[in-house]
């Protein structure tokens, strides 16, 4: 792919590019609640997206929320199938761990499918490990159904 991109910081997009973007990689979780999705990226700590030169569309973005000083948690990093395999995952991974990373803690999470290695490995890469390796756990609440339906068939 030589498609080129324009990479900004803090800029939002519109909650349209927002629910096109979220909808492209299958977060119905965020696009169920469309009118909630530009103010998590205006409240953002660091918010960083790629646009594709030709055309201004969103390609991707990258979105972490914390207090930037003990703790940085790197809430999505998406790109929209379209634009995969052209680097722009780790260009913007690589973009807010250089803006936020240098806190004490850095979290991200995502899905142990095997379809999502590739994702897991591009986090090791950059240095993330199992909280299990540090001796910890993570427990998470959620309130969506989704997950909720998914903990009672598991």
């Amino acid at each position: 792919m030589n498609t080129a991109f324009t990479f900004s910081v803090g800029l939002v997009p519109s909650q349209q590019e927002l629910v096109d973007l979220y909808t492209s990689v299958g977060w119905s979780a965020y696009t169920d609640h469309p009118e909630d999705l530009v103010p998590m990226c205006a409240g953002s700590l660091y918010l960083a997206v790629a646009r594709e030169d030709a055309t201004g569309r969103l390609a991707g973005l990258v979105r972490v929320v914390g207090d930037g000083v003990s703790i940085s948690y790197i809430q999505d990093l998406l790109i929209n199938p379209d634009f995969q395999k052209a680097g722009l995952g780790s260009r913007l991974l690589d973009m807010a761990l250089a803006a936020v990373g240098g806190v004490r803690q850095v979290y991200i999470t995502t899905e142990t499918h095997p379809s999502n290695q590739h994702v897991i490995d591009l986090y090791r890469g950059r240095g993330f490990t199992p909280v299990e390796g540090y001796g910890c756990v993570t427990l998470a609440k959620f309130t969506f159904d989704e997950v909720k339906e998914v903990n009672a068939t598991a």
